[in-house]
């Protein structure tokens, strides 16, 4: 129970289960024999005289603006809650007559008021404005409607009220700035407020509570993983769809075993109950992939997961913990080895493969580099292969260890580099000498497409041509993508980009730009069309025009020339090229050239077929003459 003035003691609960069976007051004409109620209290009055809540002062008046004293009160209130008078112990009180006392018994039993002491109940005393807003504020919850008013006579003690009562539209002021804090309450007011708050908390009383989808958990789960709903949706009484605060009962709920609960929350300011069904899933445990490394790796470069994923309810996952089972692993001995991992608060285990390998590092070429070379210029690789014992390799980072090199002096010196997450080293030889190196280098390409699993040959080419340090060195920026050995040859290993670049001894460098797609298809502008027509609209020639608007250079491995469905000529590479035409269309190049017939072709029927090839598909492109 909440104090709200002198004597007074509200009981929520108790109020709305009553507004609950007594439902929204409505009248749409009121009926009452009073003469002095004016059309403002004539349907508050009358709803509460046809109810029984209410007589009048007399026969024909009903004492509107008479003040109202508590002993009335008490009866009003009594009344219109419907509480049990007859029957309602007594209260103790030595001043209330027989007319109000069980009204005053049911009041002080439900908390709703209370006396000055314990025989005092003080009948004759009149409430004031204030103390009334309190009442009503408090005995139907409408502390959340407050907000500022006009008036300037709010006391401390029931200002929150005032303010709560004037935002929920029930009340305004006896003038624009005063409210009349003090000031007696009167007999149609207080019945006209009654009325009114009572219809406000019938309509927005909460009817029904929504129903809450299951919450589904893998086993294990702790309770802030559940995830209750903070609130529910609730249906007021009027229709009106909103929220309410939920106070879940866990009690029960045992999320270490898999089964179905369902729990009971308390809705705030009801007494109605929500209801979710909690469901525990045992559930499946994903397999992780297995770990390769090289032998003489260290426990700390395996980066065995942290976490394995948990799946149940059909495709619902999480991460969970996982506590790995190293006793047993060799990292000093090839071999397969079987880890065993706890999973956190599953009391369940996996298991993870950790492939320990024998390795050798492929050798690296000889690097010579100019005498004064700058080290930053020096084409030290970056990236090592690893050769495992079963067949397969990768790529891993190298570090040089550069202390002995001294470029500005001839000889050889042999470089060791540490290899990354590995105990593994490798070497190269860096040769310092005195020849005429170039003043640059050249790509025969900057960028090029190439499909999955093809390869193209760069070339280079050193300036001035008299050089005689010819010493290139080829390096992928992205090894899984693209590769190139030794002599410039790229291969295309996976979609993505790579960027190949070509460094002299002397350090001068170019690239070329490698794209990888899956599938690669020309980008190319083919057109063949009449070029003359004699007079009687026969082809005397045929002009053909591509344009390689692709990265990569193409190949014209034939032309067709149709009438109808029979082939009327056929022009092969190997023939364009013995009459001095190009068959080979680089990148951005336009390719024209013409095909003279004496007697003409048929404009209605002719065709040609272009066949090109890109990297090695042949590509066929059909065209109306």
């Amino acid at each position: 129970m909440r104090k709200t003035a002198k004597g007074f003691y509200i009981c929520l609960a108790v109020i709305l289960s009553v507004l609950l069976a007594f439902g929204a007051p409505v009248m749409a004409a009121a009926q009452h024999p009073f003469k002095d109620v004016i059309s403002r209290y004539d349907e508050s009055v009358g709803y509460f005289y046809n109810a029984g809540v209410i007589n009048g002062t007399s026969k024909t008046e009903f004492g509107t603006y008479d003040s109202l004293k508590r002993g009335d009160a008490a009866v009003i209130l009594s009344r219109a809650l419907s509480l049990d008078a007859a029957n309602a112990p007594d209260a103790g009180f030595k001043d209330v007559n027989s007319r109000m006392k069980g009204h005053v018994n049911a009041l002080v039993k439900e908390g709703i008021m209370n006396g000055f002491s314990d025989t005092v109940f003080s009948p004759d005393s009149y409430l004031t404005r204030g103390q009334m807003a309190s009442i009503l504020v408090h005995a139907f919850n409408l502390e959340n409607y407050a907000k500022p008013t006009p008036f300037t006579d709010l006391s401390i003690s029931f200002k929150d009220e005032i303010e709560a009562l004037y935002g929920a539209g029930i009340t305004g002021g006896i003038s624009a700035t005063k409210y009349g804090t003090n000031e007696q309450i009167k007999r149609g007011d207080f019945t006209f407020l009654l009325y009114k708050t009572m219809k406000l908390a019938a309509e927005s009383t909460v009817k029904n509570v929504n129903a809450i989808d299951p919450i589904h958990v893998p086993a294990g789960a702790v309770l802030a993983e559940v995830n209750l709903p903070q609130t529910v949706g609730v249906v007021y009484n009027d229709g009106a769809a909103g929220t309410r605060k939920v106070q879940w009962n866990t009690t029960g709920l045992d999320l270490n075993t898999s089964a179905e609960y369902t729990l009971q929350g308390a809705v705030e300011g009801t007494a109605l109950k929500a209801s979710v069904k909690v469901v525990v899933h045992n559930p499946s445990v994903q397999q992780p992939s297995d770990i390769t490394v090289v032998k003489g790796t260290s426990l700390a470069n395996v980066n065995l997961p942290k976490q394995v994923k948990l799946t149940y309810n059909g495709s619902m996952t999480v991460n969970r913990n996982v506590t790995w089972d190293t006793t047993g692993l060799d990292l000093d001995k090839a071999g397969t080895y079987v880890l065993s991992g706890e999973v956190d608060r599953l009391y369940r285990y996996t298991t993870i493969k950790v492939i320990v390998k024998n390795t050798n590092v492929e050798a690296l070429q000889d690097i010579k580099v100019a005498k004064g070379t700058a080290l930053k210029d020096v084409p030290l690789p970056t990236q090592v292969k690893l050769l495992y014992n079963d067949g397969t390799y990768e790529y891993k980072n190298v570090t040089w260890n550069v202390s002995g090199l001294n470029l500005n002096k001839s000889g050889e010196y042999v470089l060791t580099g540490a290899i990354a997450n590995t105990q593994w080293t490798a070497t190269v030889k860096v040769i310092v000498t005195e020849d005429r190196y170039p003043d640059r280098v050249e790509l025969n390409t900057s960028s090029v497409t190439l499909q999955k699993g093809t390869s193209i040959q760069l070339n280079a080419v050193l300036y001035p041509s008299n050089v005689t340090n010819k010493v290139v060195y080829w390096s992928s920026s992205n090894n899984s993508v693209a590769t190139v050995n030794g002599s410039g040859n790229v291969t295309a290993v996976a979609t993505g980009q790579a960027v190949i670049v070509v460094t002299t001894a002397n350090g001068k460098t170019a690239a070329a730009t490698i794209t990888v797609v899956d599938n690669y298809v020309p980008n190319l502008e083919v057109n063949a069309y009449a070029g003359i027509v004699d007079s009687n609209n026969w082809i005397k020639r045929i002009n053909f025009a591509i344009n390689n608007n692709g990265s990569n250079t193409v190949s014209l491995e034939k032309i067709e020339v149709y009438e109808g469905v029979t082939i009327d000529e056929t022009y092969t590479k190997a023939e364009l090229e013995s009459n001095n035409i190009t068959t080979s269309i680089t990148p951005n190049m336009r390719w024209t050239m013409h095909i003279d017939w004496s007697y003409g072709l048929n404009p209605d029927t002719s065709s040609v077929k272009i066949y090109i090839k890109a990297n090695g598909q042949t590509y066929v492109y059909t065209r109306e003459v």
